[in-house]
Formats: structure tokens, sequence, C-alpha cells
């Protein structure tokens, strides 16, 4: 086992922990209109989770997705290189509208360009945000009102999410 797949494993026992999580069927879910998400060659979902104490419409989803390390020409006879990782995502089908939004890791480049255009949405209630991500919607005071500084705060404690709303 992988410390990617033991430090994935952590979490899922982690949320097992906070909330109450029943086994759910995976094809229930349609997860291919995101953008955040791009399907590689090995997709898969490997298991999916209800959480009910949220919504009877929020799941965890455990699933694996790849990316080519190189191409090779169809007459040859061994596979590509592929690159394959773990991930978990959180899937919440809401009851109302709900402004379409993404958060996603600051990166350098996002500095930098920021520098010069002064595009990037500032969160208000959350100013270290600001710093380590990124939120792209074009309703963002509704977006603030309605998660909150506890779900903001929460995504600055935690390194590398990505969060995606699509109606």
């Amino acid at each position: 086992m992988t410390d990617e797949e033991i430090k994935l494993k952590e979490k899922i026992s982690d949320l097992k922990k906070h909330w109450h999580l029943i086994p759910a069927k995976g094809h229930e879910i349609d997860i291919s209109n995101f953008n955040l998400l791009t399907k590689g060659d090995a997709f898969r979902k490997i298991y999916t989770w209800q959480c009910p104490n949220i919504s009877q419409h929020t799941y965890v989803v455990e699933y694996d997705n790849s990316y080519r390390l190189n191409v090779v020409k169809a007459e040859r006879t061994y596979n590509p290189t592929v690159n394959t990782s773990r991930y978990l995502a959180g899937y919440i089908v809401f009851e109302d509208d709900f402004p379409d939004f993404i958060v996603r890791p600051n990166n350098l480049s996002d500095k930098l360009f920021n520098l010069f255009f002064k595009n990037q949405i500032k969160v208000n209630i959350a100013k270290q945000f600001n710093s380590r991500y990124i939120l792209e919607s074009v309703d963002s005071d509704t977006i603030e009102y309605r998660l909150g500084k506890v779900l903001f705060d929460l995504v600055v404690d935690t390194s590398g999410v990505y969060i995606e709303v699509v109606n």
C-alpha cells in the first residue's frame, strides 16, 4: 500500500468518525459535467457513500483517475506509461438554486497574473482564504453568505482542496 493510499484510508476513517456514511450505489452519481475533473484513461469510481447527516443528496465518492506520462505509436506492442492516483470527492445535490462556482488552490502563475490584472474575487469573511485559494463565480456575495465563514476556514486549514458547484 502506497503512502497516498494510506492517507486516503485515514481520511475516510476520519470522515466515518464525524458522519454516518452508508454504502450507496455509484451509478446514481454523474460527475462527468465538472470542469475541474478531467477523466483519464483509467477513470473509475471505487466506492460511494451516502451521508444522510448532511442531506439525503450528499455523497462521498472515492475514485481513481489517471493521465498518460508519454504517448507511443499504435504499432508498438507495449502500453504507454500511466500515472494513476486515487481521490476522494464530495458530491452534493442542492435543493434550491445555488450559483455556479469553483474554489481551487492559488498557484504561482495565478498570483503573478493577479498582480497585473487584479481580477481575483476577494472573500471578505475569511481573509486567509485569499492568499491560499481562488474563488471563481459570477455571484461571490451569495456564495460567501450561504457557505459562511466556517466552511471557508475549513478550506484554508486543508491543503489542495478543489470545489466545483454546477447547476
